[in-house]
């Protein structure tokens, strides 16, 4: 690890390089995929990890000049680059369940982290669904067609 300034100016393709590398390092060094290690691979700031992820979910609004969106399709893209963190972790936390069942409470925990999937224990209750089910005679045409 080194000690460096921090850059908030990075492209969608040097994020998905510096992912890349910091998924490459948790690997090789057996280590969890923490932020404090991240910060240091990819060189910004928590902050703009954070904002990275906000960036997922942004709308473009219609009525924007194109140098705003260009701005914005830019944002989304690095949202959609660091959501291979978010698959990262998840995939990190299942596979430490299943190779290290007495390490399962503590991978349960870290996923229900937001940053690292936001699973919960209780289901969402919906009641909004409506459900239309058709009821009419079939034949075996039907069912093979």
């Amino acid at each position: 690890m080194s000690t460096k300034a921090y850059n908030c100016i990075l492209t969608p393709e040097e994020l998905e390089t510096k992912l890349n590398e910091f998924i490459a390092y948790c690997e090789d060094k057996n280590t969890p995929p923490s932020d404090y290690i991240l910060i240091d691979v990819i060189g910004v700031s928590e902050h703009t990890v954070s904002r990275y992820f906000e960036y997922a979910d942004v709308v473009i609004p219609e009525d924007v000049t194109e140098e705003e969106k260009a701005i914005i399709v830019k944002k989304k893209e690095l949202g959609e680059k660091i959501k291979k963190l978010l698959r990262y972790r998840e995939h990190y936390y299942q596979k430490l369940m299943i190779d290290k069942p007495n390490a399962q409470s503590g991978a349960i925990f870290a996923l229900k982290q937001v940053k690292n999937g936001g699973w919960s224990d209780k289901t969402d209750k919906r009641d909004d669904v409506t459900i239309t089910v058709k009821i009419g005679k079939m034949d075996a045409s039907d069912a093979f067609g």
